[in-house]
């Protein structure tokens, strides 16, 4: 008898899909797999996630993998490492959260703008929630938040880089690991990634951040954390045409 018919057995549950993958990077510091990579970092009081992703449902994944590696503690923000549509479009699924977006200066004013507009063709998790206020916050050139447990983040805009004016990169100084999105970590850079990849380290060094691995937005296959000195023999090959 077909399933779920007279003396046949119950229809199979639908099985949900498994969240990204969570690896702990340190005290309170966690990455979460898949495209786009993102961290999340428990502040003592707080959640801080570094990129949403390219989507409103990988937005959500990304806000429920953080709520789940750090129990029982509000995510109170989320950091846009650009606000290209492929690294922003998940924004609306951490507004919905009540997070507050950081992201560069130079288009803080435009992402409000956006993230307040409605939204009528997606029906995505921001739009369910007329009433949450969007808060979108600008920083400069450098941007340093502190938990009450001690936990510091870094935020610093890459300068002088080709890809975008807002682009920054974020760095934890406990677990020395920096965190780039759209930054060649492997395989043969294009002049233009080479460009930004320069640009970076140039921003690195004039910080003097001190730095052991980074973490792609976009990640590697198989997917990993990239060793500094990979970056840094990768900066001096050849570029592709």
């Amino acid at each position: 008898a077909p399933a779920g018919g007279p003396g046949g057995p119950p229809p199979a549950a639908p099985q949900q899909a498994a969240g990204p993958a969570v690896e702990r990077l340190g005290e309170g510091v966690f990455k979460i797999g898949g495209n786009h990579t993102a961290l999340a970092v428990d502040m003592g009081d707080h959640i801080l996630v570094v990129e949403s992703g390219q989507s409103d449902a990988r937005g959500m994944a990304v806000m429920a993998a953080a709520k789940q590696a750090i129990p029982n503690k509000p995510i109170r923000f989320v950091v846009n490492s650009h606000p290209h549509f492929d690294h922003a479009s998940g924004l609306r699924a951490a507004a919905a959260e009540g997070a507050t977006i950081l992201m560069g200066q130079a288009d803080a004013a435009t992402m409000q703008r956006l993230l307040s507009l409605p939204s009528t063709l997606s029906g995505d998790s921001l739009s369910k929630q007329p009433n949450r206020r969007v808060t979108v916050q600008g920083i400069g050139d450098r941007e340093i938040r502190r938990g009450t447990n001690g936990k510091v983040v870094e935020i610093h805009r890459i300068t002088d880089g080709p890809h975008n004016d807002s682009q920054v990169l974020v760095y934890l100084p406990a677990e020395r690991v920096i965190h780039t999105a759209d930054v060649p970590v492997a395989g043969t850079p294009n002049p233009n990634q080479r460009l930004l990849l320069s640009a970076t380290l140039a921003t690195i060094q004039r910080l003097n951040l001190q730095w052991d691995s980074m973490i792609p937005s976009h990640p590697t296959n198989p997917e990993r954390v990239v060793p500094r000195a990979e970056i840094q023999m990768l900066s001096t090959a050849p570029a592709s045409n």
